[in-house]
């Protein structure tokens, strides 16, 4: 299992910049216009298994709010969000895709 801790140790904030990582997948979708992102979303998650996290940064504005419509139709986790000045970034945990009877 890949671990992300956010804020576990005294004084930390929770915040991307102080997170302790160990072996989860990044991807830098900066500079990509509207839906690229998204895309790259979408293939990237399919890199890690089942409660695995992936980080990504995008520098498209409205990246955060197309992420969260995304997890909420996928199943997937919106587990962390953090904006910057030209940037936004986002934690997602693969979630299980339930079965369709």
């Amino acid at each position: 299992m890949k671990i992300l801790n956010i804020g576990s140790s005294p004084g930390e904030t929770g915040q991307v910049a102080n997170i302790r990582q160990l072996d989860e997948l990044k991807i830098d979708v900066s500079g990509l216009g509207c839906s690229l992102p998204i895309l790259q979303l979408a293939t990237g998650i399919k890199s890690v298994n089942d409660g695995e996290l992936l980080l990504i940064t995008a520098s498209e504005p409205m990246f955060s709010d197309e992420v969260s419509t995304w997890c909420n139709r996928t199943g997937h986790l919106l587990h962390h969000y953090e904006s910057h000045d030209s940037s936004v970034t986002l934690v997602i945990q693969r979630q299980r895709r339930k079965a369709v009877r």
